[in-house]
């Protein structure tokens, strides 16, 4: 289900992108193809001798475990960049263009667009050779 997730957001960035009118929707659907195309990589999860079906059940033991409340995001940026090698900066790139272009100005420049479709590109091809 993650990966068709991920394919769905991924052609919505790319049918955005050739419209030209919304650089923000295309970097926030390049992020959640990202995120979606990590979980599909990461997960199932082995971590002390205990396996995690989802970001859900680990965000769960994590927060027992260290006594740390991490958001989902923050923990699957820092399983991303544990396990998905090479993936890491790009993941945590559009994560960071996503909230800016979400919450803080939906006002992108088309050249962040280019760049988000580039870095989704990097990191899907990270995960596909993990494979």
């Amino acid at each position: 289900m993650r990966k068709e997730h991920a394919e769905h957001n991924e052609e919505l960035c790319n049918d955005l992108m050739a419209t030209g009118k919304y650089p923000d929707w295309v970097v926030t659907a390049a992020f959640y193809s990202a995120m979606h195309y990590s979980q599909h990589q990461i997960f199932p999860l082995k971590r002390s001798q205990a396996t995690f079906r989802d970001i859900n059940e680990f965000q769960a033991y994590f927060k027992r475990a260290f006594l740390i409340d991490k958001s989902k995001h923050q923990l699957m940026i820092d399983l991303v960049h544990d396990e998905v090698p090479g993936a890491g900066a790009s993941y945590q790139w559009l994560f960071d263009k996503c909230m800016t272009a979400r919450y803080k100005n939906y006002k992108i420049d088309e050249k962040y667009a280019v760049e988000a479709k580039n870095k989704l590109e990097t990191l899907k091809a990270c995960c596909e050779k993990l494979r």
